[in-house]
C-alpha cells in the first residue's frame, strides 16, 4: 500500500522547524517511531511528518484485518501474526529507500529481531523510541475508545518489549511538540556517514 499521511492529534510543529531547509541539508533517512501500544506513536509520527513535510506511514494501517480483530479481543499477536505485517512494512521501506525518499513510520517494533528485519529493508533508519511506564499506558488506553488495542494487551506488550540501545529514547509523557523538537535537533546533527549506518543517532536523551 502507498504511504499515507493520516491526520491524528492536534500538535503543531515547532515554529523553528524549516521543512525545506532540513530536506536540502540532510541526506535521505527513514524515521521509525516505536514503542508499546498507547505510547503515542501515531500522534508523534504524524506531527513529526507534518513538521518535516514528509510522508507518514502508520504501521497499524498495514496490519491485516485478522491481526486487528485479534488485538481487539485482547489476544496478543505472535510471531506468525507479525511476520507478514513486518514483511509488508519492509517492502514499503525498501521501496522508499530505493528511491532515496524520506519518510516517517510509526511501528511498534518491540523486539530487536523485528527491528533488524526492518533495518535490512532500509538501512537509513533513525529509531525514535517512546519510553513509557505501564501505569501511564493503562491510563491512556482506558481514556481512549478509538484504539484497537485492548487494555489486557498491556502486560504482553511490555513482556515482549526489548528496548533499543541506539537511536533516540524519549519520554512519551512529554508534550508532542517537545518530542518533535528533540527529533528535529537530532536530524540536524546527522551527517552523510552516520545516515549510512544501520541505526543512526547514537545519543539517548532521557527527555
Amino acid at each position: 500500500m502507498p504511504p499515507t499521511a493520516r491526520p491524528h492529534g492536534h500538535a503543531r510543529p515547532p515554529h523553528s522547524a524549516s521543512p525545506c531547509r532540513l530536506r536540502r541539508e540532510m541526506p535521505p533517512v527513514i524515521i521509525v517511531v516505536m514503542g508499546v501500544a498507547g505510547a503515542g506513536k501515531t500522534t508523534v509520527g504524524s506531527a513529526l511528518a507534518r513538521a518535516l513535510g514528509w510522508p507518514f506511514v502508520d504501521g497499524d494501517d498495514v496490519h491485516p484485518p485478522a491481526n486487528l480483530e485479534k488485538m481487539r479481543r485482547g489476544e496478543p499477536l505472535d510471531d506468525d501474526d507479525r511476520t507478514p505485517w513486518l514483511e509488508a512494512l519492509g517492502r514499503l521501506m525498501a521501496g522508499m529507500d530505493g528511491k532515496g525518499e524520506n519518510a516517517v513510520f510509526a511501528c511498534s517494533a518491540l523486539r530487536e529481531g523485528y527491528r533488524a528485519k526492518l533495518t535490512e529493508s532500509s538501512p537509513r533508519t533513525l529509531w525514535v523510541y517512546l519510553r513509557a511506564e505501564p501505569a501511564a499506558i493503562r491510563a491512556r488506553l482506558a481514556a481512549r475508545r478509538d484504539h484497537f488495542a485492548a487494555e489486557s494487551l498491556i502486560d504482553s506488550q511490555f513482556a515482549t518489549l526489548e528496548e533499543p540501545r541506539y537511536g533516540l529514547a524519549l519520554d512519551a509523557a512529554q508534550p508532542v511538540e517537545a518530542i518533535v523538537a528533540q527529533v528535529l535537533t537530532e536530524l540536524r546533527s546527522l551527517d552523510t556517514q552516520s545516515v549510512g549506518h544501520k541505526n543512526v543517532g547514537a545519543r539517548r536523551p532521557t527527555g
